[in-house]
């Protein structure tokens, strides 16, 4: 079934093992091992050092917010396999605040809040193609803001179904984007960041914001600069 667990202190271990089920899982300190088995599970207030095992399904870690004073650099990477060095398997989507240290994170469809937190971090997305959760995209409309601030906007994620996916992305400095097959609208808001935008069909409209490189693959109409 759908299991619910939840440590009331923390610094304590937590060994989960679920099996079906949507299961949602606290963590409790660096030394968990949380296995979801299949479902779409979600693992919550999570340790970096902490394995994470996703199953099948679409599993998502949220960040512990005690971690963004950590100073190491830290990589997340989905596309193979997560954390890289501290045993993210099977996972498809990640929130929450990094740490003070030089970040990279890799995510190919991110559709939550990630902050890249202290430190000079770089984030690579990419919404071509489509997947099992949430199907193709349609098109993604982003303004990108790397401190904070401009609080009514936030990053669109138009998927085909008609629903739209919004959320927020700060604290990153440089971006690698690869768009969707619709029109798409990439913004930087802040001057000194960095974009790479790989555009697909559509008529796509671009704002740089420092030593930026856009590639079409396919123009059916045109790019805006």
């Amino acid at each position: 079934g759908d299991d619910y667990v939840r440590m009331a202190t923390s610094g304590q271990t937590l060994v989960f093992k679920g099996l079906e089920g949507n299961d949602t899982v606290y963590g409790a300190s660096s030394s968990d091992l949380l296995d979801g088995g299949t479902g779409d599970d979600s693992f919550l207030q999570v340790f970096f050092g902490s394995r994470i095992v996703g199953g099948d399904g679409y599993d998502t870690v949220s960040i512990y917010a005690g971690q963004s004073q950590v100073v190491e650099d830290i990589t997340i990477d989905l596309t193979s396999g997560g954390l890289v060095g501290e045993n993210w398997t099977g996972i498809e989507n990640v929130s929450g605040t990094l740490g003070q240290g030089n970040d990279t994170v890799v995510v190919p469809r991110l559709v939550s809040f990630l902050d890249g937190g202290g430190g000079t971090d770089s984030i690579t997305l990419d919404y071509s193609g489509s997947d099992p959760e949430l199907g193709g995209v349609s098109r993604i409309e982003f303004r990108l803001h790397a401190n904070g601030g401009y609080s009514d906007q936030r990053e669109n994620v138009y998927l085909a179904s008609g629903e739209v996916r919004g959320f927020r992305i700060e604290g990153f400095e440089n971006f690698d984007i690869t768009g969707s097959a619709g029109d798409d609208y990439v913004r930087m808001a802040t001057s000194g960041q960095t974009l790479v935008f790989k555009g697909l069909e559509g008529n796509d409209t671009v704002f740089g914001g420092g030593c930026d490189r856009v590639h079409c693959s396919v123009q059916w109409g045109p790019i805006r600069f």
